[in-house]
């Protein structure tokens, strides 16, 4: 049918959540990181919608409205 499965929407889950939660694995790294990872996370969730409504309004202007 038109539902997906529990293993498609993970699929599509799994791999959006870990991206962002990568940055917190160099805390160790960081010279603040209680400063940094909040704002990294914020600034990745940002620039990833920004990304992504720029592909999709390419992507719908590029595409011909035609009713027929």
């Amino acid at each position: 049918g038109s539902e997906g499965s529990f293993f498609q929407m993970f699929a599509i889950f799994f791999p959006a959540t870990t991206g962002i939660l990568s940055g917190a694995n160099i805390s160790g790294d960081l010279k603040d990181p209680a400063t940094a990872i909040p704002k990294g996370t914020l600034m990745a969730i940002f620039w990833t919608t920004i990304t992504y409504l720029l592909i999709s309004v390419t992507a719908g202007a590029c595409v011909v409205r035609d009713a027929s």
